[in-house]
């Protein structure tokens, strides 16, 4: 909870409504959002460990490493809080945490963390997994990203539903008696994303699911 509400971008508003109501209303991305909102559910003191842990480095997300992370003073020390997708955070940790400590990561272990998040991602939900380290010093060099993000602890996941708009699968409806042929191209995970998809009636048999990495690899009648 504490990695998702720190290594964060969001913000959560008050907005009026009407003449004396009010909601909340998410800034930034929706993703953050959601692990900001339940950082703040815990219970937990977000005044006092904001000022705990005092981010003093950051690595802001990209869509071809799917990761973000902040490294924030611990004390006399520094501690890295990543969050990401699985499949690539996954490989760069080392250790799990546990109550009693983080204990080695190993193959079997990697293996059913994999197998848990890809069926959540499979029933449609954003998996978005939580990893951190402590350090010594501050990473510099030309690689201070790749120092900062290696031999993690994972924390874990969290799933997030982030189902349509209304209206979207009439929409594509339309498109589909119109002769369109709906692509859906977006950031989350491929299971997740054919899940989706397939609730929207945009994947059928014939459909192709292809990750950013892959499409380099595709002819150009495979991609047409």
């Amino acid at each position: 909870i504490i990695c998702g509400g720190i290594d964060n971008d969001a913000e959560i508003i008050q907005k009026p409504v009407g003449e004396s109501g009010t909601m909340w209303v998410p800034v930034g991305d929706p993703t953050d959002a959601a692990l900001l909102t339940l950082f703040r559910k815990s219970g937990l003191d977000e005044a006092k460990l904001r000022q705990h842990y005092e981010v003093v480095m950051e690595f802001p997300f990209e869509s071809e490493l799917k990761r973000m992370s902040k490294v924030c003073k611990d004390g006399e020390r520094y501690v890295v809080f990543t969050k990401g997708a699985t499949e690539v955070l996954l490989p760069l940790c080392r250790s799990v945490h546990s109550p009693s400590g983080p204990k080695p990561l190993t193959p079997a272990e990697e293996s059913r963390i994999g197998r848990l998040a890809q069926s959540f991602a499979e029933q449609g939900y954003r998996v978005i997994s939580l990893a951190y380290r402590p350090i010594d010093s501050l990473p510099g060099g030309s690689d201070a990203r790749g120092a900062a993000e290696r031999d993690l602890i994972y924390v874990g996941f969290a799933c997030i539903v982030d189902p349509p708009r209304d209206g979207v699968r009439e929409a594509v409806d339309a498109c589909h008696s119109a002769g369109i042929n709906v692509v859906m191209i977006t950031g989350d995970s491929a299971a997740t994303a054919k899940t989706i998809a397939r609730d929207l009636n945009i994947l059928g048999p014939n459909s192709l699911v292809v990750e950013g990495g892959q499409i380099h690899e595709l002819s150009d009648d495979e991609f047409a």
